[in-house]
Parts: C-alpha cells; structure tokens; sequence
C-alpha cells in the first residue's frame, strides 16, 4: 500500500496542501525526499501522498486510488480547505481531479495536458505509451467537455523537453475561466537553485490567494 504521510504543524491553520511527486517510478519516504514537499513541509500543513505505479495502469487504477484517499482524507479532517500540488506525472494525476470539487485550486508543476501530444513530442514518449492506459483522459479533454470546476493553475518552461508547453496552446484557445497559464522563459523540467527558488515563490503567491 503506497504511504500517505502527514504532517499537521500548525493546528489553527485549517488549510492543508496534498502534494503528488512526479516519476512515476519512486515514493516519497521523507520531506527531503523533494524540493517541493521540503518547502511545504516547513511553511503548511502537508500530506504526502504516494500512489501505485504500474505498467499499463496510468491514468486509471492511479486515479482510482488517488480517488478513493481523497475522499477519506476529506473525511478525516472535514473542516478543513484542500488545496493540491502536483509535478511533472504527478501534476498530470493533479489536473484529472479538476473535475471534481474537491479541493480550492490545483497546481501543477511541470505537467502535460495532452496524452496526445506527449506521445509524438515529449523526451520520455516510449515509456509513457506503456505506461498510460489505453483509457486514460487528460486535461484537454476535460476542458473540451467544459467539465474543469476546480480552478487549475499550469506552471511549465518553455525550455521543457519533458512535457513541451505548446501543449497548453490548445488549452488558451478554449478559453476556460478556470485554467491559469504560467510558461516560464529559460526553464526546463526540474530546476535547481536560483530558478526551483523562482517556480516556488510562484507556487506560494497563488496558494497565498485564498
């Protein structure tokens, strides 16, 4: 069973961020394990939440699960605000619960919206192809059926080989009030120093917008 971790550090502070780690193919053991989960673990109240990785079942059993911990981890702590963070595969898991209305705003770091587009010009198509599921949607998808309820938040570098970010034009033509673009000039996938230092202050400004 993959390991969901909790750490509560303020207990006056009723909001709470649930962070999904890219990959797909670890866990998260510790805070430090991320740069993102060690920024949150330090300023909020953070859930870590692992999830199955298998080949074939992205998109599906993944969501599924993820699914089902969202529900009792409302149920756990009902009087508090969920707000979600995910990167690259994570934040791809993320955008899929935009169609719900579980949480305040999703944030998604590094993520793709087009399964489609991936699998013809992302650096890490071969895997992925095995990886999804035949049946998996995408956030392109959800915003073709006018179905995103959530406002989402897409923070991704124009210098992504991983997941291009012309990906996301399609998303700006559909004109959905609750998809928020953010292309980052000069950045790449993951960054270090300087630049993680820029995405993060970023991250924190826009869950700062209760």
């Amino acid at each position: 069973m993959p390991k969901c971790l909790t750490y509560v550090i303020n207990t006056n502070d009723k909001t709470m961020v649930i962070y999904l780690h890219g990959g797909p193919f670890f866990n998260i053991e510790t805070p430090l394990d991320d740069p993102f989960a060690s920024f949150f673990f330090k300023k909020r109240n953070l859930i870590l939440l692992n999830y199955p990785f298998k080949k074939g079942i992205g998109g599906m059993d993944d969501f599924k699960y993820l699914y089902d911990a969202f529900v009792r981890l409302k149920i756990k702590f009902p009087k508090y605000k969920f707000y979600l963070v995910g990167e690259s595969y994570g934040a791809y898991l993320s955008s899929l619960f935009s169609q719900f209305n579980f949480f305040e705003k999703i944030i998604c770091i590094s993520g793709f919206v087009s399964i489609i587009y991936q699998q013809l010009f992302s650096s890490e198509r071969e895997w992925l192809a095995q990886y999804l599921n035949p049946n998996a949607v995408d956030l392109l998808y959800l915003a073709q059926k006018n179905v995103i309820n959530t406002p989402i938040y897409l923070i991704n570098g124009d210098k992504d080989l991983t997941t291009p970010w012309l990906q996301l034009e399609t998303l700006n033509l559909l004109n959905n009030k609750n998809v928020k673009i953010y292309v980052l000039n000069g950045f790449r996938h993951r960054e270090n120093k300087k630049k993680l230092d820029k995405v993060i202050t970023l991250v924190q400004s826009i869950l700062s917008r209760y």
